[in-house]
């Protein structure tokens, strides 16, 4: 069952009673209480099992560990907070300039780990459009650290191959 909420600043929401705006909302399944009840247990589990903590320290420990992934030739930048987290890949890593768009290497490491049995999701055309590839690195909240570690060695593996086949 879906559930939405709108959250805006004040400011914003003054502007939209100043001029008048309507701001109308209602479905079929407008406040369902299914989809309530629901919703209330998610947020109870994520507050038991401390799961903005494991976040916060875990996805530190990530980070940290895809830092490592800089030593390869075709990763150019990582970056993230939290357990959001992605990297870049790169031809040069002095200039920073993208691989052809038609080797869809991030579709070519995604094979790679997936033939691993690591399901990340490759990003492509974030150059201008067109060009460029990156990977997302999401994991679940519930992840833990010999679980990043797991998934740092597929990666590495996934990265030694893929360079391989792209020199």
């Amino acid at each position: 069952m879906p559930i939405a909420a709108t959250i805006a600043k004040e400011e914003i929401w003054q502007a939209i009673e100043e001029n008048k705006i309507p701001f109308l909302a209602g479905h079929t399944m407008n406040q369902n209480p299914v989809s309530c009840a629901g919703s209330l247990a998610v947020i109870k589990y994520v507050e038991e099992h401390r799961l903005l903590e494991n976040t916060q320290q875990v996805g530190k420990y990530l980070l940290d560990r895809l830092q490592e992934l800089l030593a390869f030739d075709i990763v150019g930048d990582v970056r993230g907070k939290g357990l959001m987290c992605g990297f870049e890949f790169v031809k040069d890593k002095k200039t920073k300039q993208p691989f052809d768009a038609a080797l869809k290497v991030s579709v070519a490491y995604e094979q790679e780990c997936v033939q691993r049995g690591l399901a990340l999701f490759a990003c492509t055309g974030c150059v201008e459009g067109v060009a460029g590839d990156m990977m997302l690195v999401t994991p679940p909240l519930i992840i833990t650290r010999q679980q990043v570690d797991e998934m740092i060695d597929i990666m590495k593996e996934s990265l030694t191959a893929l360079q391989a086949r792209l020199k």
